[in-house]
């Protein structure tokens, strides 16, 4: 009667079979904060555990708000933080909540002790998180609201991901994301990427904050450090200042861990590419509030280009210090050292690449090798100074010097066999190049609630400063000796005597920066309808210059001034449903002065878009699909009222609308997938060359692609495979030759080991499995594009062997 009396209160609330299979689920929660006993029954309803607990266990005690997407687990561990209560789970899967003992426990009835059981539970930070899709982005609003009540298109690459196909070059990992398309880039040389018809000219984001195309010009993203990566559709001109209409690419940093973490792989591959990666993170001397991250990478690899190598050497220390439940402040140090050669490709012949083999290379130059060394600086400090409201700053600092010696292919002559090439070079020593890059950006975000409506509110501003300084030979280009297509061989031009021969006579210097204000709201009513608006207002200095000496170097400086506005609706019938639609104005890029030295406009984007977004199988499954337009104007275009044909007017324009769908997430209990589609139609509709009604280049009519990844064996053998296709694009502006279409096939395999407190796994990846040809072209500003087609790996097997502990 003892048992009665105590009402031991068997909460089975809900039926479930077992933790094995709900520890791996996540379910979308909205729990209020309230007494902890009406939220543990909320919880169960809301995911479908049973819970076991003490009637009077739970008396007087409170839980904090519940909202967003949780694994059971780690729901409940959320709910029971700071009341002193422990949980633990049954082979049956029931949950039970206990006090923890104080001594005897005279007249109570004791539940038994039992064994945890199941798979490890995951959440955002954790290293060993295998979800496939995030419910969070902070790119598109610079605050936490779930992808679902955000009314824009942002795609997101989660870890797992990177991890499943072996990503360390950004291409690898933007596959998964519709709508993005590779350019050339001098094959290893940069990151060069089309959004919705419209290339992004390398800039890209780290941590919400922006690299410019001075620093990420000369080398690529290396993946040692990266979280994840963060694709926001269409303008950002109102967050991120100037850019590209087509959207924004950002990588996620990982952050130091309180928890001890470590990470050692071996890689190893097709044309001798080796790399090495170490990722160690955790407390500092056991300390509540300082942690670090080491984050290493070293890079060897040949290619299936001829005589084409890459290495490259990466370290990347950071730190992060809690001072108190409000504050956080981190500081990362990255520094890159790295030889290169640019490849320039393959010319066409006709309308289509030559058909020559794809192993050979027209810019083989004696002397000729590539570097760049670059230190960079991120810093950021978040502090909540008021329940709901906190206030973000951060700075960003890249500081890159280059060596710079390439052959660049100018021309195939009528007999459709010789090739004109010139030299791009800077000095001997290195040291004639300089780039630098500088972000800083203050941030206030808050939420509250008035008369009725709920607020989340974000007041900004930000500085933008790109500088670039090169002396070159030449003015970048000296003719060499002309090469046969079918005959290459090597030029016999040497690269170190042409410079001792001749001084360098090229000097040019460029900058660019900006001011901008922004602000946005996020309105909230009835829990279903979610408005966004927003604007920003930029105050903008260009300015280029050059000559044949560093004295002779005169800059001409254009400015602008512009309101950029934002506006959103999403409409949330259901919790796993959302209809949306936004429209945006943006800032581009300047477009310096005209022959008779009088500023042009700055190339400005509109965008409408409405769309879809869906929250499937409890939430595992996202999916968007959208429908836009964006218009460009003030494209640079032949100013047909002068007689020099290199005069520019701003008055082009181009015109992308398309269709847009991406999914992912788990299907199954043992089944992820990743699928895309994109239907882009993109024009010039203004432009006084003759390419009016020419399509833009790298820009296919249809291309998609679906990866799944199958757990045979579920956390120890998992196997996938994925297609990717594009369809035929333009190779140039003019629409002179066609990059033919491709379907491509990669796989991989993964097996895990436990050795006590560690995890092994061997992994092996196949890429472009049946072996298809098929080509990259040339950014669209590229100015010799017909004999700078690049082509993409062949079949290549990539394995690993990684240790965490």
């Amino acid at each position: 009667m003892v048992f009665l009396k105590q009402s031991l209160v068997l909460a089975v609330l809900t039926t479930f079979n077992g933790w094995a299979a709900s520890d791996e689920l996540t379910h979308q929660f909205d729990i209020p904060a309230q007494a902890l006993a009406p939220a543990l029954q909320t919880l169960a309803a809301q995911s479908g555990a049973a819970l076991l607990y003490a009637e009077q266990t739970a008396q007087g005690k409170q839980s904090p708000k519940l909202q967003g997407k949780y694994s059971t687990q780690a729901a409940v561990a959320t709910l029971l933080a700071g009341t002193g209560l422990t949980y633990q789970v049954a082979d049956n899967g029931a949950v039970t909540i206990k006090a923890p003992k104080t001594g005897a426990e005279t007249g109570a009835a004791t539940l038994p002790t039992v064994q945890v059981t199941g798979n490890a539970i995951y959440n955002a930070t954790d290293p060993y998180n295998e979800d496939y899709q995030s419910p969070n982005s902070s790119t598109a609003t610079k605050t936490d609201t779930p992808l679902i009540e955000t009314p824009v298109s942002v795609q997101v690459v989660p870890q797992q991901v990177l991890k499943d196909q072996q990503v360390f070059r950004l291409e690898d990992a933007l596959k998964n994301v519709s709508g993005v398309q590779r350019e050339h880039g001098g094959g290893a040389f940069l990151d060069s990427f089309v959004i919705r018809g419209f290339e992004n000219r390398f800039v890209r984001f780290r941590n919400g904050k922006r690299l410019g195309a001075t620093s990420s010009f000369g080398f690529t993203q290396e993946f040692a450090n990266i979280d994840q990566i963060e694709v926001l559709k269409g303008p950002a001109s109102v967050l991120y200042g100037r850019i590209e209409p087509g959207g924004i690419i950002n990588a996620v940093t990982k952050k130091p861990l309180d928890t001890p973490y470590y990470a050692l792989e071996q890689q190893f591959g097709s044309y001798d590419l080796y790399r090495t990666t170490i990722d160690a993170t955790g407390p500092v001397a056991d300390s509540s509030e300082l942690s670090y991250r080491l984050n290493f990478a070293y890079l060897n690899r040949g290619s299936f280009r001829d005589f084409l190598d890459n290495e490259r050497f990466f370290v990347a220390p950071s730190l992060s210090w809690k001072p108190s439940e409000n504050t956080e402040v981190n500081l990362t140090f990255e520094y890159r050292k790295e030889t290169d050669q640019f490849d320039s490709g393959i010319p066409a012949v006709g309308n289509r690449p030559a058909a020559v083999p794809i192993s050979r290379r027209f810019d083989l130059q004696p002397g000729l090798d590539s570097g760049n060394e670059v230190r960079l600086l991120d810093f950021d400090i978040t502090h909540s100074f008021a329940k709901d409201w906190k206030v973000h700053g951060g700075f960003l600092g890249s500081f890159a010097n280059f060596d710079q010696a390439l052959v660049i292919p100018t021309n195939i002559q009528s007999d459709e066999r010789t090739i004109e090439r010139a030299i791009f070079s800077d000095s001997l020593d290195g040291s004639s190049i300089s780039q630098e890059d500088i972000s800083a950006v203050l941030d206030l975000t808050g939420k509250f609630e008035y008369l009725g409506t709920k607020h989340t509110v974000l007041l900004g501003t930000d500085y933008y400063n790109g500088t670039g300084d090169a002396a070159e030979l030449t003015f970048g280009f000296a003719t060499v000796d002309t090469i046969d297509l079918f005959n290459p061989g090597q030029g016999t031009t040497n690269h170190d005597q042409l410079l001792r021969d001749n001084p360098l006579d090229g000097f040019f210097t460029t900058r660019q920066s900006w001011y901008g204000l922004y602000f946005q709201d996020q309105i909230t009513l009835w829990d279903k309808l979610h408005i966004l608006g927003g604007g920003r207002y930029d105050w903008v200095e260009n300015e280029n210059g050059s000559g044949t000496t560093a004295d002779d170097v005169v800059l001409a400086t254009s400015d602008a001034q512009r309101f950029s506005p934002r506006v959103g609706l999403a409409y949330q019938p259901w919790p796993w449903l959302a209809f949306y639609g936004n429209y945006v104005e943006s800032l581009g890029a300047s477009n310096g002065r005209d022959s008779a030295g009088r500023g042009l406009q700055a190339e400005t984007a509109q965008q409408f878009e409405v769309g879809a977004k869906f929250e499937l199988f409890d939430g595992r499954l996202t999916s968007t699909f959208a429908i836009f337009e964006i218009t460009k104007q003030n494209v640079l275009t032949p100013d047909l009222s002068t007689d020099d044909p290199s005069d520019s007017t701003a008055v082009g324009q181009a015109r992308s609308r398309g269709i847009e769908i991406d999914l992912a997430g788990q299907i199954t209990e043992r089944t992820k997938l990743i699928a895309t589609y994109a239907l882009t139609d993109v024009k010039i509709t203004s432009d006084n060359s003759g390419n009016q009604g020419n399509r833009i280049p790298n820009v296919p009519t249809h291309a998609g692609s679906l990866w799944v990844r199958f757990d045979a064996i579920p956390t120890k053998f998992e196997t996938g495979a994925g297609v990717y296709l594009a369809g035929q694009r333009e190779g140039d502006i003019a629409n002179s030759f066609q990059l033919p279409g491709y379907v491509r096939v990669d796989a991989f395999a993964a097996y895990h080991w436990k050795l006590k407190d560690s995890r092994l796994t061997a992994q092996l990846n196949v890429n472009n499995l049946f072996d298809k040809t098929y080509f990259f072209g040339g950014e669209p500003s590229f100015a010799f594009p017909r004999v700078n087609i690049l082509p993409a790996d062949p079949a290549t097997v990539l394995g690993s062997l990684r240790l965490e502990f």
